[in-house]
Order: structure tokens, then C-alpha cells, then sequence
């Protein structure tokens, strides 16, 4: 009879970090910058998904939302397009 040794399945937020480090570490490879800024946003994404799903089970207090922390894909990039110098020229 054979016997299994009992090791603990990761949790899917783990899974998903793992595979965003992947992504890092191959970007951090890569010459082309292209490549490079899409790999880390894939890496980016996957760190997403494993903070949600993480939050998920977790027994912190959440946001009326159920966001923990902000991240940067709430903010508007548009909002922010102008410099303080381009203000004060502009009025």
C-alpha cells in the first residue's frame, strides 16, 4: 500500500501571485519595452485578482464596497493630465 505524503493545496490567491512573479521576472528579461509594459501589466492584473480573491476570505473590515486598499485602476489617469505648472499658466 502506498502511502501519499499530506501537503497543503495552495489557495488560489496564491496561485495568483505566483503566476504574476512569473510575469515580473520574465519582464524583467525582456528587451523590448512593449513586451516589457505588457507583462507587467499582465503581472499587475494576476496581483489584482489575488488580492481579491484573498479578500475574499479574509475577516478584515472591508469598505462598503468590499475594497480594502485602493488601487490604481480606480483612479481616473485623465484627471490627472495636467502638470501644476500647466495650472498656474492656464489659470
Amino acid at each position: 500500500m502506498q502511502e501519499y505524503a499530506s501537503v497543503a493545496a495552495p489557495t488560489l490567491a496564491q496561485v495568483y501571485e505566483e503566476r504574476a512573479a512569473d510575469f515580473t521576472r520574465t519582464a524583467e528579461q525582456t528587451d523590448d519595452p512593449v513586451f516589457r509594459n505588457l507583462l507587467l501589466t499582465l503581472a499587475f492584473q494576476w496581483r489584482l485578482a489575488a488580492r481579491e480573491e484573498a479578500s475574499k476570505h479574509s475577516t478584515q473590515p472591508k469598505t462598503a464596497d468590499g475594497v480594502l486598499i485602493p488601487v490604481p485602476l480606480d483612479q481616473n489617469p485623465c484627471a490627472h493630465w495636467r502638470s501644476p505648472m500647466d495650472m498656474m499658466r492656464q489659470g
